[in-house]
């Protein structure tokens, strides 16, 4: 029997998308809220869960998970759209499944075409159903890693429940990383392996965050999947505690910052050129000068993912 924790009833689903954008997402929110889990639930009151729209390819997935639990997440919920091969996925993270580490839903015909601000909705319904029970829920995609940059704070969620339950939740810095000059994917090693050079830390494209929110606080995502409101009295700080207003922190820049999340946004120009035909969970598409800028700015080695992927986490050969 398939683990793969939800499915819809594609046809029925994609006519209402079409037909009536407003009726879909309502009818999207109703059914992910009535799915239950499979498998033993373990972990499921864990400090720390990661909330992530899942558009990649199963090995860069079963990297994300394993150096995520890695740096003290709990609980990941990730929620498939529109990908006809899911099954390759809920194969390759079938350990996860089945202790409850990890909630896999499938969501086909479920794109930015048929549902409006996809991603944002996604993070709407996954912030309201489970956040009572986690601490914290982190929200960022599958190329998106938080590394810790000092050695007295590695495990981030220690670091929040010691730092951050008093805030309405962390904006995270992005690090872009360049494609390190590859063409082609690699043959073989993982992401973290084959892409270690950065951009500056003081790069505009930097000051971008991505939130990982208090559930005592937060209310919900805003407009973009960068930001959250929150109840009156609090908001969002950086990993200093400075407040945080909107999505970008320029102060977080300025210096490496005790975390940052490390964002291989292009990969190789092959997997740049696959992620730009097949576009983001918001529909967003960036176009071939993008990917040259990127790779023109970036020049600052960085293993640090890598170095820490190493020392903790044994290697899964898929």
């Amino acid at each position: 029997m398939s683990t793969v924790v939800g499915r819809f009833g594609a046809s029925l689903f994609a006519l209402w998308c079409t037909l009536l954008h407003y009726g879909c997402v309502l009818n999207f929110i109703l059914a992910v809220k009535a799915i239950k889990p499979g498998g033993r639930v373990v972990g499921e009151r864990s400090s720390l869960a990661l909330c992530v729209a899942v558009r990649d390819s199963p090995e860069n997935v079963l990297e994300w998970v394993q150096y995520h639990e890695a740096v003290g997440v709990g609980k990941f919920y990730l929620m498939v759209t529109d990908d006809p091969d899911v099954e390759v996925l809920e194969h390759v993270l079938q350990p996860w499944i089945w202790t409850g580490v990890v909630e896999l839903y499938s969501l086909p015909y479920v794109n930015p075409r048929t549902v409006p601000q996809l991603q944002v909705t996604l993070y709407h319904v996954c912030l309201d159903s489970v956040r009572e029970n986690h601490a914290f829920i982190g929200f960022w995609d599958i190329d998106e890693f938080i590394v810790p940059l000092q050695p007295t704070e590695t495990n981030f969620a220690d670091f929040l429940t010691t730092h951050m339950m008093h805030v309405g939740g962390v904006a995270i810095n992005w690090r872009i990383v360049g494609p390190s000059g590859h063409e082609t994917k690699p043959a073989t090693g993982g992401v973290l392996d084959n892409y270690q050079v950065c951009t500056p830390w003081n790069y505009l494209e930097n000051e971008e965050i991505k939130s990982v929110v208090n559930t005592e606080f937060a209310l919900a995502p805003l407009s973009d999947p960068h930001t959250f409101s929150y109840k009156e009295g609090y908001f969002a700080v950086d990993c200093q505690g400075r407040r945080v207003e909107g999505g970008r922190n320029p102060r977080g820049v300025e210096s490496p910052p005790p975390f940052a999340l490390y964002h291989y946004v292009t990969k190789s120009k092959e997997e740049y050129r696959q992620k730009m035909r097949r576009g983001s969970a918001m529909g967003n598409r960036k176009n071939e000068d993008y990917f040259n800028r990127i790779q023109n700015i970036s020049k600052i080695p960085c293993s640090e993912a890598a170095t820490l992927r190493h020392m903790r986490i044994d290697t899964v050969q898929l």
